[in-house]
């Protein structure tokens, strides 16, 4: 949903996951985040599909995992963690993992809105069921760690600036901290993957898909 951190327009927003590489399956990516997923969701029934840890394509040496967890009926938080592998494609070493150290973000949805219209990836636009939220951010800053990890500076405005060591040579990685803003956006469960998005300018019933993730 834009920037990395900005997950609900960043996971709905935020948000990033199977990998290249490296990959794991849901409960080695929660057990890697320290989340620990309830065996029977407190979340509604309309809403337990979005539970679990959802994986992104890997894109330039990094896979991205994110962990919603319910902790009410229409309430969950949501928890992105970074990968970075000494190669492009998300193989050989694991340099580096990222993430804010909490949850990014609580997001708390509305009734579900049938028949919105949404925008695809691909431009298309179809009808679908989607459930609209209102996500609140943390406050927190984005750290590395890793034997990757040269050195991190923090910037204007909450970044950081951190050196990460590829195969390749060393690479400057720049990412936003969350402010505790809040953003609305959305999700849709279209096959088999979960879409995260957010609201056309100006509308409440029509959307565009900012991120895909699957299992």
């Amino acid at each position: 949903m834009i920037s990395l951190t900005k997950s609900l327009a960043l996971v709905l927003s935020s948000l990033t996951l199977v990998a290249c590489g490296g990959g794991g399956g849901g409960s080695t990516a929660a057990q890697a985040s320290g989340l620990i997923i309830p065996a029977v969701s407190v979340a509604s029934l309309e809403l337990a599909k979005y539970e679990g840890v959802w994986q992104q394509v890997c894109v330039n040496h990094m896979s991205r995992t994110t962990t919603l967890v319910a902790i009410s009926a229409d309430t969950f938080t949501v928890t992105p963690q970074e990968n970075h592998y000494a190669n492009a494609d998300c193989t050989g070493t694991l340099v580096a993992t990222g993430g804010f150290g909490k949850p990014q973000e609580t997001v708390k949805y509305r009734a579900t809105l049938q028949g919105a219209s949404v925008k695809l990836l691909d431009g298309t636009t179809i009808q679908a069921a989607v459930d609209p939220a209102t996500s609140t951010l943390s406050i927190a800053s984005f750290v590395f760690s890793g034997s990757g990890v040269r050195q991190t500076l923090y910037i204007e405005g909450g970044k950081t600036l951190t050196t990460l060591a590829y195969a390749e040579g060393d690479t400057g990685v720049v990412r936003d901290a969350v402010n505790g803003g809040t953003t609305e956006g959305g999700l849709l469960l279209r096959n088999g993957e979960l879409l995260a998005l957010v609201p056309a300018i100006g509308s409440t019933t029509a959307f565009t898909v900012n991120q895909r993730f699957f299992r």
